[in-house]
Parts: structure tokens; C-alpha cells; sequence
């Protein structure tokens, strides 16, 4: 054995003995601390651990009587846990870095969505604000803001707060802001009826997607009308979740993550069979139904629908009828009113399943909604229904006069009668 090898197992060996004559006295020391506090280097520093609401806390101080302190506030409730921060971000540095994980985990397939709250933010707070001076104050001017100044509606500037509520818990949890942000301070918004198309108003909108040669959107969307799918569903859907034989649809990619079937109608049925014989001969179980494939046969008209041009159709359906005879009542029936939206097609669904009298349930189930009081708002009426309401009351007021008729004339008769007797 050379000396270089001696020399290592003996220091190798007096190693040992140090740790376990160290390991030792950190046993007497911690014999003597209180419960929840010990030492690990011989008295040196002293680790204080507590369970507080189910989860340990642990902190290391440098005498025991700030130790004992420490776990008496943690014991009481006082304690505040000090958070090891990284470099504060500004705004700027947040939004990337929030809306660069949002864009990664989205499900939709364009993300142009993400840029309007984003730019937003960093309009109204400034790309080099730090993320400490954001707190419940410049929320609530935050929402001032957008309702007064850009006069923008409900909808819009709550997904805007809950953008900017969703990026400062971003930070703080990445320890990139010192403390916990305030919730946000939301606009109410107000309760308005779901907007869906009669029959006639369905006819126009067919009929004008056919006039101007967009037989697929035409198609795509007595799709979306018959199957009450979301936008985003229909241009995901695969071939490989049609089941022409079985009547049925096998919805992957929903809202709630939660897959789904659907039953085909005739009219639906009818469409996809003639897709299917039209679709290009290299498309396979994984190409999407209505989506424009790319690399192949890219002009042809059956070859698919863009997302993007399904957009700018509908915006030109809306703006067409607004200024052409399509226009069916100047006041209440017009298809261009600023509810009509692809979305517009699944209130229309929904209100014509809850409206032919299936169960709620199986409505729930079609539809995918997560709770039943959203499928129960679709039990709506129209005009007919109040019509036909005036109808039965009109009917039962002629029956109770007829029959106050009847009465009448036979109190009559029987005053002749008893008359007669006299």
C-alpha cells in the first residue's frame, strides 16, 4: 500500500469518527431544545419545523432564543415565512414570460387571442413598472380604465383583469414579486338573453353562403347548427372521430377536457358522406375534417375550410345583410344584430333540443356543458310560444262564455218551466 493510500484511509477514517462523535452531540444538544426545534452542527445554528394548516414550515436561526420565538409565532399563527426572491420583473419581462407559457399550453389553434390583453397591460401600466408597484389601487384604476376611458364592454376588460391578475400570480409564484396580489376588481356584467336563429333566419344565412359560393362554410355551418359544437371543435375534428356507419361524432378536444359523442342528424350525415368521398386520397384518419390540409391539393374548393376565411365570411355575411334585402325585421329579426356570432349556431342547438322536449341530461351531455344550470338557461321561448299561449287563453275565454251561454239559458227555461206550473 503506497503512502498516498495510507494517508487517504486515515483521513477517510478520522472523517467518519468526526461525523459520528458531531452526530452524537447533536443528539444530547437536541435532548435538551424544546419540541420542534434541534441543532445539526453542535449548537451553531437551530432549525425550527411546525405544521401549520398541513403543510411544515421549516426555518434555521442562529441562537436559541430566536429559535423559541419563531416557534411560538409559528404556534400562533404569527409567523410569516420569508420568501427567497429572484430578481423583481417589470411588466414587460412578466407578460413574456406569462403569455409565453399560456401561448405553449393553449389549446386553440391560432394564438392571435393572447396579443390584444397582453398589449393592454402594458399600455396602461408601462413596459418598466415594477411588478411591486402593482397593487389593489392600480387594479381598481386598471378597470376605471377600460369601462371608462376605452369604453370597452364587460366581457372584454374582465378578460383583460383577469389577464393581469393571472400574470402577477405568475410572478409571485415564481418568486419574481415580493407579495401575494390583491384579487382582482371585475365589471358586472349583465344578464342577456342567448341569441339563436329561428328557421327562416337559418334558411338566409344557407342561402346566402350558397349565392356567394361558399358551399363549405354552407355545409360547416348546418354542422355547427345540428350538432351544437364549439368553433374551435368542428375545425378539430378528425376523420378518425367520424363514424359514418354508427351515426356518430366522438368530440376529442373540448372546453372542459372532458370528450364527448354526439349523434349525427340526417342533414349532418349527408354532409360528411360527401366530404369523405370528396377528401383528398392521401388524407387519413388523422386529417381534420373541415381544416384546409396543406401540401396538396391546396386549391381545390373541397378540399377544406381555413379558419381565416371562415372568419372574414361570416364578418361579410353579417355586414351583406345588414344592408341588403336579406334583412328580415328592421327591429328584432335581423340576422346582423351584434349577438350573431359561429357561437350563435350552439345557442340555436341547444335551445331547439331543450325546446323539443328532451331531457336536460341528455342536452348536458350533447352540448358538454360542465353544470346543469348553464344547459337549464336554454329553456327559452319565441314569438310562437307566446302565440300559441294567446291561443289557448282565447280558446278557453269562448268556452267560458259559451258555457256562461248554456247556463244562462237554462235558468231561463226553468223560470218558463216553474212559470208554466203556476
Amino acid at each position: 500500500m503506497t503512502d498516498n493510500s495510507k494517508i487517504a484511509k486515515s483521513t477517510k477514517a478520522t472523517s467518519q469518527t468526526n461525523t459520528t462523535d458531531r452526530s452524537e452531540k447533536n443528539k444530547l444538544i437536541n435532548k435538551t431544545l424544546p419540541m420542534g426545534i434541534e441543532t445539526r452542527n453542535c449548537g451553531k445554528t437551530f432549525r425550527v419545523g411546525c405544521m401549520i394548516k398541513g403543510k411544515r414550515i421549516t426555518h434555521t436561526l442562529h441562537t436559541l432564543e430566536e429559535a423559541i420565538k419563531v416557534l411560538a409565532d409559528m404556534k400562533s399563527g404569527k409567523f410569516q415565512e420569508t420568501r427567497r426572491l429572484r430578481n423583481i420583473w417589470n411588466v414587460q419581462e412578466a407578460a413574456d414570460a406569462y403569455y409565453k407559457e399560456k401561448h405553449a399550453v393553449s389549446f386553440a389553434d391560432k394564438k392571435s387571442y393572447l396579443k390584444f390583453p397582453k398589449k393592454k397591460i402594458i399600455e396602461f401600466f408601462g413596459p418598466l413598472t415594477s411588478l411591486d408597484a402593482i397593487g389593489g389601487k392600480e387594479q381598481l384604476e386598471l378597470k376605471d380604465w377600460l369601462r371608462d376611458d376605452m369604453n370597452y364592454a364587460p366581457t372584454t376588460a374582465n378578460q383583460i383583469i383577469s389577464n393581469t391578475c393571472g400574470m402577477l400570480n405568475y410572478a409571485y409564484e415564481r418568486h419574481h414579486k415580493t407579495s401575494k396580489p390583491e384579487p382582482g376588481s371585475y365589471l358586472p356584467k349583465g344578464r342577456k338573453a342567448k341569441r339563436f336563429l329561428s328557421l327562416e333566419e337559418e334558411n338566409i344565412v344557407l342561402q346566402w353562403y350558397e349565392d356567394h359560393l361558399y358551399f363549405d362554410i354552407a355545409d360547416m355551418t348546418a354542422f355547427y347548427i345540428d350538432t351544437g359544437c364549439r368553433k374551435s371543435e368542428g375545425f378539430k375534428l378528425m376523420w378518425g372521430d367520424v363514424s359514418l356507419s354508427k351515426e356518430m361524432i366522438f368530440v376529442r378536444y373540448t372546453k372542459t377536457a372532458v370528450p364527448r359523442s354526439i349523434p349525427m342528424s340526417p342533414r349532418v350525415k349527408a354532409i360528411l358522406a360527401k366530404r369523405w368521398i370528396q377528401r383528398p386520397q392521401k388524407q387519413s384518419d388523422q386529417d381534420k375534417v373541415w381544416a384546409n390540409p396543406v401540401g396538396y391539393n391546396a386549391d381545390k374548393p373541397t378540399n377544406g375550410v381555413s379558419e381565416d376565411t371562415y372568419d372574414r365570411a361570416i364578418m361579410e355575411l353579417r355586414q351583406d345583410i345588414l344592408e341588403n334585402p336579406y334583412k328580415l325585421d328592421p327591429v328584432t329579426g335581423a340576422v346582423n344584430d351584434s349577438y350573431f356570432c359561429t357561437h350563435s349556431y350552439r345557442h340555436t342547438c341547444a335551445t331547439r333540443l331543450m325546446q323539443s322536449g328532451i331531457g336536460v341530461k341528455t342536452v348536458m351531455h350533447i352540448m358538454g356543458h360542465h353544470d346543469m344550470k348553464t344547459t337549464q338557461m336554454y329553456a327559452q321561448f319565441d314569438k310562437r310560444d307566446l302565440e300559441t299561449v294567446q291561443d289557448k287563453m282565447r280558446k278557453w275565454q269562448e268556452e267560458e262564455a259559451e258555457l256562461t251561454e248554456k247556463l244562462h239559458t237554462l235558468r231561463e227555461n226553468y223560470k218558463l218551466i216553474e212559470g208554466g206550473k203556476d
